[in-house]
This record gives C-alpha cells, sequence and structure tokens, in this order.
C-alpha cells in the first residue's frame, strides 16, 4: 500500500462523526447545567433552566468535559429591567450578531449608537430603548472569584487582554445589569490561568435581549482546538411567535494532528453538529448568528448550511473581520408562519467600537 494511500485509509478510519445527543447531567463537569446565584433578585437559577446537547463520540465528550471543569458556571437573567412603552406589542425585532474580541468591543457604545439604548453607570437602563432587540455574543468575558484554581496548561487558554476604555472594563454580567437586560450567558473555556492579585476570566457566548428569554439550552460543539459551547434561548417575536435564537463560535483551525486525522473538517463538523441538535429540539422559527471563522463565502461549511436554514438573508460581499466573510446570521421559518426578513434589512455595521470584528443586523417583522 503506497504512502497516499495508507494515509487516505487512516483518514476514512479516523475521521469524527458530527453525531450529536442529549446530554444528561453526569458529574463529570460542576459548571454543567447549574447557573450562578447572585444577589440580584433577577438572575435565578435551577437545574431545568438549561438543558444541554454535545456530540456522541467519547473523544469529544472527555475532551470537553476536561476543558468545562476550568470554567466557572452559566449565568442566567430571564427577565430585563427595561421596559418598553407598547412591551407587550412586537412590530418588528432587531437581531444583531458580534464578536467582541474578549471585551475589546464596547458593548455599552454599540447599544446606544446602534440600538438607542443608553445605558447609566449605576444601571439599569437611563431611558428605554426605542424597538425589540437580541444581541447574539460571541468572545464574551466573565470576571469571577468562583471560578476554579487552574495552573498554566493545555486545556487554559493564554489570556486575552482588551485595550482599555473609558470607564473601565466590563464583563458580559455587568452590561446585562447595567443595561436591564436579559442574558444568558455559557461559558466554553479559560480566559488565562489563575494569576497572583487578579480574579479569575472565563470566555463564552451570550444572547442579551430586551425580552424575556425562556427555553434555554447549550450545545457543546465537537471538539477541534478548543472547547466551543452554542447558547440557545427563545423570544417572543412580532405577532407572538416563538423565535429560537443561538450564538454560535466555531474553531478557526484545529490542531496539526486532528487536521491531518479528519481532512481539515474542522468548521464543517461543528457546524453539522450544532444543526443537527437545533433540528432535534427546535419547534419554532431559528436564528442562528455567530463568527463562523469562514475564509470565503463559498466555503462548504457555508453552502452546507444554507441547505438548512434555506431561508438565509443572501450575503452582501462585505467582510466583518479584516478581508474574510467570518460572521453571518441564518435564518429558518417554519410553516405558517407570518414573520419575515425586511427586506434589503440585513447588513454589516461600518463601526466595530474596538473589536477586530464588525456586527450584523437584520429585522424581523410580522
Amino acid at each position: 500500500m503506497s504512502w497516499a494511500v495508507g494515509m487516505v485509509a487512516l483518514a476514512s478510519g479516523c475521521a469524527s462523526s458530527h453525531a450529536m445527543q442529549q446530554n444528561p447531567e453526569d458529574g463529570s463537569c460542576p459548571a454543567r447545567n447549574m447557573a450562578s446565584r447572585s444577589a440580584s433578585q433577577t438572575e435565578r437559577a435551577a437545574p431545568d433552566d438549561l438543558t444541554w446537547s454535545g456530540p456522541a463520540e467519547s473523544r469529544d465528550i472527555e475532551q470537553n468535559n476536561v476543558w468545562c471543569r476550568t470554567v466557572g458556571r452559566p449565568v442566567f437573567r430571564d427577565l430585563p429591567a427595561v421596559r418598553l412603552e407598547q412591551a407587550n406589542r412586537v412590530d418588528s425585532l432587531a437581531v444583531l450578531t458580534w464578536n467582541i474580541n474578549l471585551g475589546g468591543g464596547d458593548v455599552v457604545a454599540f447599544m446606544a449608537r446602534e440600538l438607542g439604548l443608553t445605558c447609566d453607570p449605576d444601571g439599569p437602563a437611563e431611558r428605554e430603548p426605542p424597538f425589540h432587540f437580541v444581541i447574539l455574543l460571541q468572545e464574551v468575558y466573565r470576571l469571577s472569584a468562583t471560578l476554579p484554581e487552574v495552573s498554566p496548561g493545555p486545556t487554559i487558554p493564554w489570556r486575552i487582554d482588551s485595550d482599555p476604555r473609558p470607564g473601565g472594563p466590563r464583563d458580559i454580567v455587568e452590561v446585562a445589569e447595567r443595561c436591564g437586560l436579559a442574558l444568558l450567558y455559557v461559558p466554553s473555556a479559560r480566559n488565562g490561568p489563575t494569576e497572583p492579585g487578579r480574579r479569575p476570566e472565563d470566555k463564552g457566548n451570550a444572547v442579551l435581549s430586551t425580552l424575556p428569554l425562556t427555553d434555554l439550552a447549550a450545545i457543546e460543539l465537537p471538539f477541534e482546538a478548543s472547547r466551543k459551547v452554542a447558547v440557545v434561548a427563545t423570544v417572543r417575536g412580532p405577532g407572538g411567535e416563538r423565535i429560537r435564537v443561538t450564538s454560535v463560535h466555531l474553531d478557526l483551525a484545529s490542531t496539526l494532528a486532528r487536521t491531518l486525522i479528519s481532512g481539515n473538517t474542522t468548521r464543517l463538523r461543528q457546524a453539522m453538529g450544532f444543526a443537527e441538535a437545533l433540528e432535534s429540539t427546535e419547534s419554532s422559527i431559528t436564528i442562528v448568528g455567530g463568527d463562523f471563522n469562514t475564509w470565503s463565502a463559498s466555503e462548504a461549511t457555508l453552502r452546507r448550511l444554507a441547505l438548512r436554514f434555506p431561508d438565509s438573508p443572501p450575503w452582501d460581499g462585505r467582510p466583518t473581520r479584516g478581508p474574510f466573510p467570518t460572521d453571518h446570521i441564518l435564518f429558518r421559518t417554519v410553516q405558517g408562519s407570518r414573520i419575515d426578513l425586511v427586506e434589503d434589512s440585513y447588513r454589516r455595521l461600518e463601526e466595530t467600537y474596538g473589536s477586530d470584528h464588525a456586527g450584523r443586523i437584520v429585522w424581523l417583522r410580522d
């Protein structure tokens, strides 16, 4: 057998599946399926608040569990403190996605300029936003003294420090409390090891919303270079219809060994995994926003996802990180739904607000 044929045979025999399963709590990771508690009356938690799914392969499960033990518990604020004058009438809904580069992006300034929500430094919101919105965020961080003590190692990514901003850094829990928004945050990994004199940090994805969040879920993606967890919640959109929203972040690349074994199907395998998990649980309209780390608009990952989300707005040809089309919003409706995307509303936001990514926005209406 030639070397090339042997490598093909090895890849065929070792390539990983994207098969997913529902994950009952097995005690292997204290952070899973337990949301944090705080003095805030609008933040609550119970084991039933968050359901989990993840990869079925044992290798993926083992790797995700090891990384999961280094992070803190998810955070959930179910009821927003901000109130619109017509809170029970949602005629339209803005949905945004944005990778904020571990706090480098100023979420407070972003909301003030793009969404009209001005947040008081002492919180909650200084005034009502002019419309309802949901923001799907990636690479957010959370400061907490309750995170496990960890030393540098292969499961502890190096710390990413954002540039100083006026008013100092703000973690995602502080932003939600200051601005009076509903929040679901699920950490994926640590942001650096434990350091003397510094509160530990973890990082992951989040959903911020002017509408209450229900039916919470977390999807651990097939493991490639690091643990990634998609965050899922439901809001009542225009006409009172249920909209399932998901914030997801795919790996840029896998390890060299994984690339040789799988044929560099990193993002495709993760994308098919979370898409399968969503299909197994959804019963409503679905919107997915995230950083897909795609190098090209014709990449197989996007082509395959287009089949799963056939109602997605077309890409506008504009990159969101340097020259690359990394960030996207996907959409799938259901039979009988009256909700539609507002024509020509899907666009890239021009200002990055300190992040290395530009955000995207789309509007829904009844």
